[in-house]
């Protein structure tokens, strides 16, 4: 991906590549089923469908996270095979990106593509800047997939306020309840959400008791880790009981705890590896598998995503490499890691 100097928008689309089939996405994560696979040429004979296309509302940094993933999407899933002199650059990815002054481009790129399935990736604030976008109805009716993150210049840090939750808190409920295919009747223009959120901010809405609930079209929580890593979480309500059966922080848990080599987490890292997991959840890959290759992602851009102008085949073939060892030795299930990361924060 090559960063254009275009003030507003970044629109780069791929040349007859193709990608990872899958069934249109169903209301559970499980019906994605995408792996992390190192021998491409045992699916050569299989039919792919085109990258769906990832516009991003943000900056930079996200963008390169978003097309980093895109590349390491079809080399892991084996439509894509790395040359071995690694001379060139890997082709353009589909990702666009926009600013926030930027929306009635953004709105009529989405309709243009409608009929891809696109996704789009926000970042929203604690007031609600970003929201506005997904109001549109001209947006909500041409994407497919949406992903939102809280903004990591706001929450980040050891601790968010309980103030700043009780903020966010209804804006996370619209975008997850009010945009929700089980609440709008299941309107073809009602996309699946997938939510990314800082440690800090997960902690302080579990400690304000503003945690939003899952809805059918989001069942689980992509958190992101200070020192890297992240905690992909499903809160197992019981609906039937009272009391502890609907408390998140007593209710049961399905916890996976993604650890990467041991790194600072920035804003920057995190705009990328939140992109990275928006396209790869949107393109069809597992939960888990997306939070291990973007948080490979994350690793290999750094800081310098905001700075970068393309991507090498050394970038995406180091990114597979991490992914690949993540997914298979820093993946775990731990359930309570949550609430253990709870208590060290000084919560009780």
């Amino acid at each position: 991906m090559r960063i254009s100097a275009l003030p507003f928008v970044l629109l780069v689309w791929a040349n007859g590549i193709s990608a990872f089939v899958v069934k249109h996405h169903q209301t559970r994560s499980s019906a994605l089923a995408a792996t992390l696979e190192s021998q491409p040429q045992q699916r050569s004979s299989q039919q792919y469908r085109p990258v769906r296309p990832v516009f991003v509302v943000g900056e930079v940094p996200a963008a390169m996270g978003a097309s980093l993933a895109l590349n390491c999407f079809q080399v892991l899933t084996g439509q894509m095979q790395i040359p071995a002199d690694q001379r060139g650059s890997p082709p353009q990815q589909p990702v666009s990106l926009f600013n926030a002054n930027s929306i009635d481009k953004l709105t009529e790129n989405i309709g243009l593509y409608s009929n891809t399935e696109p996704i789009l990736h926000v970042f929203v604030g604690a007031t609600g800047d970003g929201v506005g976008i997904l109001r549109d109805p001209e947006v909500r009716a041409g994407i497919s997939y949406l992903g939102v993150q809280p903004s990591p210049w706001d929450t980040q840090g050891p601790l968010v306020s309980l103030e700043t939750a009780q903020m966010y808190s209804p804006t996370l409920k619209e975008v997850l309840s009010n945009l929700s295919p089980r609440n709008n009747n299941n309107s073809p223009g009602q996309p699946v959400v997938f939510l990314t959120m800082e440690l800090s901010l997960h902690l302080a809405l579990l400690n304000g008791n503003v945690l939003p609930k899952s809805t059918a079209n989001q069942d689980s929580f992509h958190v992101l880790m200070p020192e890297g890593g992240s905690i992909v979480v499903n809160y197992l309500y019981d609906t039937k009981s009272f009391g502890m059966g609907t408390d998140p922080l007593s209710c049961k848990t399905k916890e996976t705890v993604i650890s990467t080599p041991p790194t600072f987490s920035t804003a920057k890292r995190s705009s990328s590896s939140a992109a990275a997991y928006t396209a790869l959840r949107g393109n069809g890959m597992d939960e888990i598998s997306s939070a291990a290759v973007a948080a490979a992602c994350a690793t290999m851009l750094g800081d310098d995503a905001a700075r970068a102008t393309s991507i090498s085949w050394s970038t995406v073939e180091k990114a597979c490499q991490l992914a690949r060892h993540i997914r298979q030795y820093g993946a775990v299930d731990n359930p309570g890691a949550l609430r253990k990361q709870y208590t060290a924060y000084g919560y009780k």
